[in-house]
């Protein structure tokens, strides 16, 4: 059957459906043509409700249809064959047993259950597996999309701890990357198309793009080795997501990780128990030897103190080593993942976003523990300090090309204005050049005299036009806004603690004494380590917990407005930004509702799609919509660029600097905290002390140890 018929299938029975998606979900009916509704049901329903086209109910009823239309034009085939055509030769019992042979033996390649063998032709071995890995595809395909569908413009997965992908022949191999013609995508939607992929091995790569523009879902791909054409002998680890929880403790999960350990260790035990019977070929003594070799050029010869070395580094105690993960927080069991992949010491290095959740100590130890990483790392992060600290070259994602750029991400910045402004330049000039021409050629264009001068120079302006148009044209990314609206005035005071002790109990005394004040024109910046007491202290300000001495005295007319950490938590992700909108605030008028999500850069296709929909930073910026309709006066900021690109932060940093409330900010961002606050505050020895000095200055005393 043609394409056509699959197409005009999907359309009659899918009439809603947008011209776009009929030959993604034709090409999906050409797979699973002999598909019973349930199968086909299984299949389409995440894929249709994902993009809102028809409810659940009406998939599987008219998934009822498919099969009798997807099999009639087929039907009519088979019955005009069966009038003109014979069996070439009968099938005796032996025949069918021979097959039944094939097909078993075959089936144990791959589930067996689901396995359909026509046996009405005289089909050889070599079709029969044809036909069995052909079917093994579609599965697989299906279930694969499956997967992706749950969310169309993002791809979904279950959380798993990192493993490393090795392949142990790489030794004589170039360690390079140049794959060409790389494309990658999410259902409905190609995020990079046609690419060069290429990565000198030792080099560290910053990835940068506008947040949706798909820097994750290249790092997924390069990581599942869903580039086609990537080098297999490439050792690759991706690190985005905590570990699951389970009984493994937080030191065997880290060593677990290293499947080159795993597999080194036990070929080693193995050969050593043989050599101490003396049973030992010579040859296994000599593996051994390379064995021992091996570990030892991978640093794996104390492989515990090394583990132990980067659990340290990022935070752990001896005690909580010791702990199995499912006691931990999410934000802790990011953190083994992390250590996983660095005590992996894989040839490729994938890390999107490894500063979230890390104070600023572990940051530093994590910058100097990548500054010294001697293989090739590519990482995704907004935080600009950390990518020119660690980054060698930049490479960028945009207009679905991967651009390069040598160089930090300030070098970037810096060589990339200066490439717009000289093509701009060199564009300006040859139309200059041109005007120049064409006054000539206008003014002598009917002179019969001048004929020949003039056609001359209008092949001179084809040619110059032809260079001007192949010059690049670098635009401008859309810029995002962040708008808050103005609070009304409040007499003083307005937010002030007097004299407030506090400690979750008696004996476990966390602040003494502390006496602040808060107004409009507050940009405090709460800085310390992870656990020290910035939330406490935060939670103290808004009276979501009661001092056991002193007081907090707030204006009872003050508003303020948290974004915490986890504010992803609190969107309904099957419901749209509107209907979000709608539901904190029923009273309001949809108009004006529109108006707060366009505020901060949700558009109006934006505010009616799933939230599920959405990337990380279009998810944050519909939060700050929610949280600040009521125009607060205080904004309280937990973190609020984790998921944010670049030039989003610097939208957000210029939008708080405008905004004529208090803003206190908990966030180890650099850039961020220098830009918007004015004052930084440290919480040491139960006290709050306020640091006299700049953001860069506090972090070289952390650096050394004396804060």
């Amino acid at each position: 059957m043609s394409e056509v018929h699959f197409e005009q299938v999907a359309k009659k029975v899918f009439p809603e459906l947008d011209d776009d998606l009929v030959p993604y979900i034709a090409s999906i009916l050409e797979e699973n043509q002999t598909a019973s509704a349930e199968e086909l049901e299984e299949t389409l329903s995440p894929i249709l409700t994902g993009y809102e086209v028809v409810s659940e109910e009406e998939i599987a009823k008219r998934c009822k249809l498919l099969p009798s239309k997807l099999h009639r034009r087929k039907a009519k085939q088979e019955e005009e064959k069966q009038k003109t055509h014979k069996l070439d030769h009968p099938l005796t019992m032996n025949n069918m047993e021979e097959i039944e042979k094939k097909t078993t033996a075959a089936s144990l390649l791959w589930n067996p259950q689901k396995l359909l063998i026509n046996t009405n032709d005289d089909i050889d071995e070599k079709k029969n597996m044809e036909m069995l890995q052909a079917r093994k595809e579609r599965v697989e395909r299906r279930a694969e999309r499956r997967k992706m569908a749950a969310t169309p413009t993002e791809e979904v997965y279950e959380a798993e701890a990192p493993k490393l992908s090795v392949n142990m022949e790489a030794q004589g191999k170039t360690m390079d990357i140049s794959v060409e013609d790389v494309t990658v995508g999410v259902p409905g939607k190609q995020l990079v198309i046609g690419a060069w992929l290429k990565l000198v091995y030792g080099h560290k790569y910053g990835l940068i793009g506008r947040n949706g523009i798909g820097k994750s879902t290249l790092l997924r791909h390069i990581a599942r080795r869903q580039v086609s054409g990537f080098p297999a002998h490439i050792s690759v680890m991706y690190v985005e997501q905590e570990i699951p929880e389970s009984d493994d403790s937080v030191l065997a999960q880290v060593l677990k990780s290293n499947t080159i350990l795993q597999t080194l260790t036990e070929e080693k035990d193995a050969i050593e128990a043989k050599t101490k019977t003396d049973s030992a070929s010579e040859a296994e003594i000599l593996r051994l030897q390379h064995v021992y070799q091996e570990l030892a050029n991978r640093n794996l010869t104390a492989p515990e103190v090394s583990a132990r070395e980067i659990l340290k580094g990022l935070g752990f105690t001896r005690e909580m080593m010791e702990q199995p993960t499912r006691v931990l927080s999410g934000g802790w069991r990011m953190r083994v993942s992390l250590a996983a992949a660095l005590f992996s010491s894989p040839d490729l290095l994938l890390l999107d976003e490894p500063t979230n959740h890390l104070d600023i100590g572990t940051v530093i130890w994590l910058e100097n523990f990548l500054e010294a990483y001697d293989k090739t790392l590519v990482v995704v992060s907004h935080d600009r300090h950390f990518l020119n600290y660690i980054c060698s070259d930049i490479m960028l994602i945009k207009d679905q090309q991967l651009l390069y750029f040598k160089g930090n991400y300030d070098t970037y910045e810096k060589v990339f204005k200066e490439e717009r402004l000289n093509y701009e330049r060199e564009r300006m000039s040859i139309k200059a050049q041109i005007d120049h021409l064409m006054i000539f050629i206008n003014r002598f264009r009917v002179n019969a005299n001048r004929a020949p001068q003039v056609q001359s120079k209008l092949k001179v302006v084809k040619k110059l036009q032809e260079e001007m148009d192949a010059i690049p044209v670098i635009e401008d990314d859309p810029m995002l806004r962040f708008q808050f609206v103005d609070p009304p005035q409040l007499t003083f005071p307005i937010l002030q603690s007097n004299d407030v002790t506090f400690g979750y109990t008696p004996d476990r005394i966390l602040f003494r004494d502390i006496n602040f004040g808060i107004d409009f024109q507050s940009r405090i910046g709460i800085l310390g380590p992870n656990g020290i007491g910035k939330s406490t202290l935060v939670k103290l300000l808004l009276g979501d917990l009661v001092p056991l001495e002193g007081q907090v005295i707030r204006n009872h007319k003050l508003r303020c407005a948290v974004f915490t950490q986890h504010h992803l938590d609190q969107l309904d992700f099957t419901k749209t930004p509107l209907q979000i909108m709608k539901d904190h605030y029923p009273t309001e008028e949809i108009p004006q509702l529109r108006s707060q999500l366009a505020r901060f850069g949700v558009t109006e296709d934006m505010a009616e799609r799933p939230v599920k929909t959405l990337s990380g930073g279009q998810k944050t910026r519909v939060s700050f919509a929610m949280i600040t309709n009521t125009r607060p006066h205080i904004l309280v900021l937990d973190e609020p660029t984790n998921h944010l690109d670049i030039e989003t932060i610097e939208a957000l940093a210029n939008a708080l600097n405008k905004f004529q409330g208090g803003v206190i900010v908990v966030s180890h961002d650099q850039f961020f905290i220098s830009r918007v606050c004015k004052e930084l505050w440290t919480i040491r020895n139960q006290s709050i002390i306020r640091f006299n000095g700049e953001f860069e200055e506090y972090k070289n005393l952390v650096s050394k140890g004396k804060i």
